[in-house]
């Protein structure tokens, strides 16, 4: 429901308290984090001994980057309800934002323990063990995710950097196949599939992968980039010994490395190394 439909429901009911959650919760995924915090905390006046709202409150918290107050109403809600599996995963996720990845993963265990059904539990415990640089783990966690969610391309994503910390790039190049198919603009999906397929020496494909990039990157934009990228993010494939422009200085580092891959793999003689 839009959230002019959740207000008639409240003006015609004002102690309708759940359907206070969920329009803040569409006022969340909208971006209005504040005007969530106000519905979370009506919610709150009208069920003080309900873990709901200092849940969401919780939440709505992070999305202002107020940790201190967020990780408040996480223990809150636990205080009163200490098997929140949303309570632990949204404490955890507060904890890993601000580097406490291992108060993050005790907490991820535990809501794993009580919720083996929910996806982002998994990828959650797989985003802090990528940050703990426990790549097995984090595959495990993302392929769980996976199962239970098919279409979670962001899972597909982070297990292909797992694996490819790991250097299985076969795997990681099937993973970015996905992502590619599930989200068909995200132009990083191109660029870390093309890395993949030039590390495993398939360059006619990397070629395709790194072209595919700049445009999508162009695309997402809608045209409109920074003057001094347009020049590089336009040009066609270099040809074979074609010498590098002298002005790569001014690129971003992740197109800059893609300029050099693409001369490798055309077999460029020299690359300029003042950047």
């Amino acid at each position: 429901m839009a959230i002019a439909d959740y207000d008639k429901i409240i003006a015609l009911s004002p102690q309708a308290s759940d359907i206070l959650i969920e329009r803040g919760k569409v006022k969340l995924k909208k971006g209005d984090a504040k005007a969530a915090l106000s519905d979370f905390n009506q919610y709150i006046i009208l069920n003080p001994q309900s873990e709901k709202g200092y849940v969401q409150g919780g939440y709505a918290l992070t999305a202002q980057v107020k940790y201190k107050e967020s990780l408040a109403s996480f223990d809150k809600a636990l205080a009163i309800n200490p098997k929140s599996p949303a309570a632990l995963l949204g404490r955890a996720m507060n904890y890993a934002n601000q580097n406490e990845h291992y108060k993050a993963l005790l907490d991820l265990e535990q809501a794993v323990a009580l919720n083996h059904q929910d996806p982002d539990i998994y990828y959650q415990r797989g985003i802090v063990r990528m940050a703990r640089k426990d790549y097995i783990g984090a595959i495990i966690d993302f392929n769980e995710t996976i199962n239970l969610s098919p279409q979670f391309m962001a899972a597909y994503q982070q297990r292909a950097k797992a694996e490819i910390a790991v250097e299985d790039y076969v795997s990681a190049i099937e993973d970015l196949n996905e992502v590619s198919r599930l989200s068909p603009q995200y132009a990083d999906a191109y660029y870390e599939r093309g890395l993949s397929r030039m590390t495993i020496k398939d360059y006619k494909n990397a070629i395709v992968d790194f072209s595919k990039a700049i445009q999508k990157k162009r695309t997402n934009e809608n045209g409109v980039l920074p003057t001094r990228h347009v020049a590089y993010l336009s040009a066609q494939a270099p040809k074979r010994h074609r010498r590098p422009q002298r002005n790569a200085a001014h690129r971003p580092p992740k197109y800059r490395c893609l300029s050099i891959a693409r001369q490798r793999i055309y077999g460029a003689t020299r690359i300029q190394q003042s950047f």
